[in-house]
């Protein structure tokens, strides 16, 4: 069972991966990975989520992320006048 570095250049190395994937996740999704999924990065990289898994949450993310919601009355910003 994975668990977390004891050293101090392990947790540097955890902590630099997990900066590096939420910058890529970012990246692709335009915007902020959901918690949920950096729960599940955690997850996968203390070995208590399989590979499956992992595929899974990030499938729902970009579902979600590609969900544009459209304003019910119209836009909040104002459209230039000519």
């Amino acid at each position: 069972m994975g668990r977390l570095a004891e050293s101090e250049n392990g947790v540097a190395i955890q902590i630099y991966t997990a900066l590096i994937c939420a910058v890529l996740l970012t990246q692709r999704l335009g915007r902020k990975p959901s918690k949920r999924l950096m729960e599940m990065l955690a997850f996968h990289q203390m070995k208590q989520a399989s590979d499956e898994e992992l595929a899974e949450a990030m499938r729902a993310e970009i579902r979600r992320a590609a969900h544009v919601r459209v304003p019910r009355y119209g836009s909040l910003l104002k459209k230039p006048q000519a």
